[in-house]
């Protein structure tokens, strides 16, 4: 075929792009399957070569003269100027005329796949039978009808299958008109046997009165249509005469004998007798055959609905439509593919009809169950692009979704219909609201068919601008749903503290189950971010939306559980990732004093001994201790007590509970002294203060008393019970005209810091007599004192 067409200029050859080898033979054309350059529509082109003609005479013992192949050539060229002039849906249609050269001719067609001679065996379903020959009978209506013709041709190489799995008539070299021959005068053409068959007249499937009796009629045409019947289900012609008229009589008795042969249809067999009468009044009539129980099936009624849906108004199309969808999965699958889906896709890239566009998408991707992704990749993507702003496309892809997704790859699901998912997220109506509830309940569906580019560049964002815009309470619960899936499977941590976190932040309703809904995303967006993002995005917003007021006990319940579940999923990891920390100590590094929160009292500084300049006059150890332990229970008011924890030797607590501060006294320079290490006590309430009395028993201890001698105090029961003073300045001297003013009570503006220096025992034998030494008693003056 190449070769043809760059040995001269053609037409077809440049509108159509042609396979370089034949798809079937038919006759003596040879027919190759082509595309329009231009629309991509599928078309077949049928040719004949001078070279092949010669060819085939000289096998058959014929000198390939210019007279004989010019006899063929005009037999050939008879049969397409025949088929210029008819147009019919069930005859063969003519797309480009006969182009004729020097060593060629060629014609194209309608896409054909080949003829009932060479019949599939998938293309051999009895419905598929039936619907085909209603075809033909319809084709020989028209002819008889409406053009007066007889085809006298029937034979099944005159029968072509189109790329629908329709039926379509041709082979009209022998076409004539019956009104110039019903007299009887109808000579067959007498050629020489040895002339190729496609040029004999068909005598196996010619009817009697045709052969022996010459006579043209309507009803001939019936008599080849039951034997073209009866070729096609017993794989065989009713007569075997051999291109030879002399055997045709004998041969018709031999077939009367074996009619009722088993091989036929039981709907048909009541109708054989009819059908193959050789008195042609008898038989039966076409249109009479139309109306019979083999034709009558409702598969072939409502295929031939199908064919005539365009003319119908739009109320029926849409009855029409329902109720063949209801009809579809009893079709074979070659008439669901090849008819029915072409019907479909040829009415959606047709003119938009609102009313019947949603039906006939339902129709398409019933048709699509049992498709394969080639087709569906060749045949139905590309409407995705084409369609993706139809709603009523849209509406069909939405509901049929498990059939897209099945039938798709994940590329070509990313690249064609993830665009048409954005398209119906975009919308704002109640119809397209309605759509985006169904789309995203199904994203558990689709996700494992996405690209993760396409995902975050065009569906994720999508589908968080139409949680964030819609106020449809089902929309926004059933973006929540799809966001859930997107983000543990194709979509970033960035995009999702980019995009989704400041949609959830800003979410003004507080619906109950729209916050329950998001709140559970929220808990399901957890497991991508880590613990501070939790502490500081998540929780943060679940605890704002748990106190909506609308919510019920349960809902509110149901939060709260997951904010804990949350806060135990942080400790959990965050215990675990602090488990490796420890603390290392320095041993030459200086421990810092740690601040205490029990109840122990907090170590007293160390004693500070009296003035060198004042010494304080020596008194009895056990009357000094005893009285600095009075001492440290009266109260200041401008200072605070601090804790003491070295041991001290019991105090008889006095009776007296009140008297005025004495007046302050300077406080004399301290030299440092170094603090000895006490054990800790526990503190319990101070006892009363002091009395006049008691306090005139007060004396310094004796500076020169070594420090070391505390240690040996064993701790006493009554210690317990001091409450923390600060350390006690000694007193200074007193005039003498003042000595005796103890017997009266302190005034009470005066303030008094009451700072004894403290000496402790000189040896072991000191400490234990003044750990048992008795009470402290009343002393008449304050003399003593000093």
């Amino acid at each position: 075929m190449l070769g043809l067409f760059k040995s001269f200029s053609s037409n077809i050859h440049y509108k159509y792009s042609v396979q370089s080898h034949p798809t079937f033979q038919s006759g003596c054309w040879s027919v190759f399957d082509a595309k329009n350059k231009t629309t991509n529509d599928p078309v077949s082109v049928f040719v004949i070569e001078k070279k092949t003609v010669q060819d085939l005479l000289a096998s058959n013992g014929i000198k390939p003269r210019s007279a004989v192949v010019a006899e063929v050539w005009e037999f050939a060229m008879k049969g397409v100027q025949q088929l210029t002039k008819i147009r019919h849906p069930a005859v063969l249609k003519l797309v480009e005329p006969l182009e004729t050269h020097k060593n060629s001719l060629c014609f194209v067609t309608e896409r054909v796949i080949s003829t009932i001679e060479s019949m599939r065996e998938t293309d051999q379903h009895e419905l598929t039978i039936v619907r085909g020959l209603s075809n033909i009978v319809q084709a020989l209506q028209f002819l008889h009808n409406q053009l007066g013709m007889v085809h006298n041709n029937m034979r099944p190489s005159s029968v072509f299958i189109d790329a629908q799995g329709d039926w379509k008539l041709m082979g009209f070299e022998f076409l004539v008109k019956f009104e110039e021959f019903s007299s009887g005068d109808y000579f067959l053409p007498q050629l020489d046997p040895r002339m190729p068959t496609y040029m004999q007249p068909a005598y196996d499937f010619l009817a009697p009165e045709l052969v022996m009796k010459k006579m043209c009629v309507p009803a001939s045409d019936t008599w080849s249509l039951a034997c073209l019947i009866y070729a096609v289900y017993t794989q065989k012609p009713p007569l075997n005469t051999r291109y030879n008229p002399s055997e045709y009589k004998e041969e018709l008795r031999a077939f009367q004998r074996r009619l009722g042969t088993n091989k036929l249809p039981k709907s048909l067999k009541p109708y054989l007798n009819s059908l193959f009468c050789e008195d042609p009044n008898g038989r039966i009539s076409l249109e009479a055959l139309e109306t019979t129980d083999f034709f009558q099936n409702p598969l072939v009624k409502s295929l031939k609905a199908l064919d005539e849906y365009a003319a119908k108004p739009a109320e029926e199309k849409v009855s029409f439509l329902k109720h063949f969808s209801t009809l579809l999965p009893q079709f074979p699958k070659q008439i669901r593919i090849r008819k029915i889906m072409k019907f479909a896709v040829g009415e959606l890239s047709g003119p938009r009809d609102p009313a019947t566009g949603k039906y006939v998408g339902d129709v398409l991707f019933a048709v699509c169950q049992d498709m394969s992704k080639l087709t569906f990749q060749e045949q139905i993507l590309p409407l995705f692009g084409k369609l993706s702003d139809y709603t009523a496309f849209q509406e069909s892809v939405v509901g049929n979704l498990e059939v897209v997704v099945k039938a798709t790859s994940d590329k070509d699901f990313s690249k064609h219909v993830v665009p048409l998912f954005v398209e119906i997220l975009k919308q704002s109506d109640a119809q397209h609201a309605t759509m985006q509830t169904l789309l995203l309940n199904q994203t558990q569906l689709f996700s494992g068919n996405l690209t993760v580019s396409k995902v975050e560049e065009l569906l994720f964002p999508a589908v968080v601008d139409c949680f964030a815009a819609t106020n449809s309470k089902q929309v926004k619960i059933a973006a929540t749903v799809s966001l859930s899936v997107l983000v543990h499977t194709n979509v970033s941590k960035t995009h999702i503290i980019d995009r989704l976190i400041p949609a959830l932040q800003g979410m003004k309703t507080r619906d109950p189950d729209i916050v329950v809904a998001v709140a559970k995303l929220w808990v399901s967006l957890s497991t991508k971010l880590n613990n501070e993002q939790i502490f500081t995005e998540v929780l943060p917003t679940l605890l704002q939306i748990s106190l909506a007021k609308q919510l019920t006990v349960t809902q509110f319940k149901e939060l709260i559980g997951m904010i804990r579940t949350q806060i135990d999923n942080v400790e959990s990891t965050q215990v675990k990732d602090l488990a490796h920390n420890t603390v290392v100590v320095d041993e030459f590094a200086e421990i810092p004093q740690q601040k205490s929160y029990s109840s122990s009292p907090a170590p007293v500084p160390a004693p500070v001994p009296a003035p060198v300049s004042a010494p304080a006059p020596a008194i009895n150890a056990a009357n000094s201790m005893n009285s600095f332990s009075s001492l440290n229970s009266i109260p200041t008011t401008n200072q605070a007590s601090p804790a003491f924890t070295g041991s001290k030797p019991a105090v008889k607590q006095s009776s007296h509970q009140s008297f005025a501060p004495p007046p302050s006294f300077p406080k004399p320079q301290q030299p440092s002294v170094p603090q000895p290490s006490f054990p800790a006590l526990s503190v319990k309430p101070a006892p009363s203060p002091l009395s006049l009395q008691t306090l005139q028993t007060l004396k310094p201890m004796n500076p020169s008393t070594p420090m070391s001698s505390m240690n040996t105090m064993a701790p006493m029961n009554t210690m317990n019970t001091m409450a923390p003073m600060a350390p006690m300045a000694p007193m200074a001297p007193m005039a003498s005209t003042q000595q005796n003013s103890f017997t009266q009570p302190l005034q009470p503006n005066n303030t008094f810091t009451p700072l004894v220096p403290f000496k402790p025992a000189a040896s072991d034998d000191d400490f234990g007599e003044f750990s048992s030494s008795p009470a402290v008693t009343q002393t008449s003056n304050f003399d003593s004192l000093i």
